[in-house]
């Protein structure tokens, strides 16, 4: 049984790969699933057992993204609440400039082409996890009390969400870690009771 899961997550995790591969060559509208197939080394059965569709793929990109957001998260126990939730701020931006720079365009295009919109559901790991660290900010007394930790968590990351759009529309023409780099110390400035603290 393991064994069959692990091949299974294998063949996944390669059309998924495939797909981003040929998304830095042509445009997704372009790709079809036989496209995908070929550069995956998968028959078509297989990647319609794996996702409903081409559209579905796409959207699920972040999942590698959570699934490493997890780890850092069960790393990071001993650490206080402002450096978990900065290194993940940090995290987001940089995983999704390195590992996607090449199609954060079209990632982004896709995304907002689907109904269901996965990227952006409140129950993702990442998503909980800022949420958890402006609770915990909120309890130590360290959050604005006029900030619920909702909004907080919602600031930080519309804040590195638009941080990415903002360098997609620039081209990817500046280095975006180094401005959220900037950008977060000021952001927590201005939700921080103490912002001395830093």
């Amino acid at each position: 049984m393991a064994q069959r899961q692990a091949r299974a997550q294998e063949t996944r995790s390669m059309i998924m790969a495939a797909a981003m591969r040929l998304a830095e060559r042509k445009e997704i509208d372009a790709i079809t699933v036989r496209d995908i197939c070929t550069e995956a080394g998968v028959s078509i059965g297989a990647f319609y057992h794996h996702f409903a569709s081409r559209q579905e793929l796409y959207q699920l990109v972040h999942e590698d993204f959570d699934q490493e957001v997890e780890r850092r998260i069960a790393a990071r126990q001993d650490c206080s609440a402002r450096d978990t939730l900065e290194e993940l701020l940090l995290f987001q931006v940089s995983y999704i400039s390195r590992q996607a720079q090449g199609v954060i365009a079209q990632y982004y295009r896709a995304i907002l082409a689907g109904s269901a919109h996965a990227a952006v559901r409140q129950d993702r790991p990442y998503y909980r996890a800022v949420y958890c660290c402006c609770q915990q900010l909120a309890q130590s007394g360290q959050l604005r009390p006029e900030i619920h930790p909702e909004q907080a968590a919602e600031l930080c990351i519309l804040t590195t969400r638009g941080t990415l759009i903002d360098w997609c529309l620039h081209g990817q023409s500046y280095d975006v870690i180094q401005k959220i780099r900037t950008i977060i110390p000021v952001l927590l400035r201005g939700l921080l009771e103490d912002p001395g603290n830093e």
